[in-house]
């Protein structure tokens, strides 16, 4: 199973961040970049991100009544920390170059104990077994986008851009005695475009901005599980890379407070759904009577990261 190399995605974003700040970068740069006396700009942003609840599909049902006993809707994500950042550079007037990159990791648990017979998880077994789950979801992105300011309020982009989704769920039956471990990747990269629109003029130091942008992605995908007694490693089942075409479209807006005249504070709010992903819930709801199908399908649902930013933005 592919990883996203969570230590160097950690480092990069620790580096550069997401673009969060002033009315910033990307996520809520734009024409501060290209406008005034300022060439450059570095951003970051604290992040609180929250992703969508899954599915309902039974992950645990009754044997062989199929009574669900766990769904994707019992994994409840709350507010996870990340970071934004961004870099930017004015050419030409109108023009600019910007970078940047965001990364959060989200986790949420469920235990409960099957009220009878269970099928489930790759594994079948009587009533009275626990079930200690763990769910955990990391976002990693980067781009690069040209920027060309049409004025002092609107500016639009266009670039390239990396998305990567990786999706585990864990689940220990009776403490240890078994566990199926389900895995999915996504490594997207593609193209996307946006626009930016700024409330008030430059010279204000309240600003008020609201972006967009929408992108079209190749996604290199796969998905599985391992299955595990004690700590021996028994089987698997896993499907291969796959790969689909993905959208992607991001939201947000962003106020920010110039404290001197190339320093600006920033909070905001953002959303960046992604659709048909592959999702370790729909692997394993997929597949609950038969874990072999995961050899030739990808199971898929849409996402959503949605969230505030606060952070600090520099030109000079």
């Amino acid at each position: 199973m592919i990883k996203m190399r969570n230590a160097a995605a950690v480092a990069m974003a620790a580096a550069f961040g997401m673009l969060g700040a002033a009315r910033a970068a990307d996520f809520q740069a734009g024409d501060s970049v290209t406008g005034g006396s300022h060439d450059w700009y570095i951003s970051l942003a604290a992040l609180a991100l929250q992703r969508s609840t899954p599915n309902g599909g039974a992950i645990v049902a009754a044997n062989p009544a199929g009574t669900p006993f766990m769904t994707g809707a019992d994994f409840d994500f709350g507010w996870s920390p990340g970071i934004d950042a961004a870099v930017g550079v004015g050419l030409f007037g109108d023009e600019a170059i910007e970078a940047r990159v965001m990364y959060s990791r989200m986790d949420s648990g469920y235990n409960f104990t099957s009220p009878g017979n269970f099928i489930g998880v790759g594994f079948t077994g009587p009533g009275g077994t626990l079930f200690v789950s763990e769910y955990e979801t990391t976002l990693m992105s980067w781009e690069a986008n040209w920027r060309h300011r049409y004025n002092d309020r609107l500016s639009v982009l266009a670039g390239f851009r990396s998305i990567g989704i990786e999706d585990v769920m864990s689940t220990v039956l009776n403490a240890n005695v078994a566990t199926g471990l389900y895995e999915a990747d996504n490594n997207m990269l593609g193209v996307q475009v946006g626009a930016q629109l700024s409330v008030f003029e430059q010279s204000n130091p309240l600003q008020l901005d609201v972006f967009g942008k929408l992108g079209i992605f190749s996604n290199n995908s796969e998905a599985g599980i391992r299955e595990f007694q004690g700590n021996n490693f028994i089987g698997e089942f896993q499907s291969g890379l796959v790969r689909e075409t993905n959208y992607a479209a991001e939201l947000g807006v962003t106020a920010g407070y110039k404290v001197l005249e190339n320093v600006s504070l920033t909070a905001g709010y953002q959303l960046l759904w992604v659709n048909d992903v592959a999702l370790a819930s729909n692997a394993a709801s997929g597949s609950l009577l038969n874990p072999s199908l995961l050899r030739t399908n990808v199971f898929r649902d849409d996402i959503l990261f949605h969230g505030f930013n606060a952070g600090l933005k520099v030109s000079f």
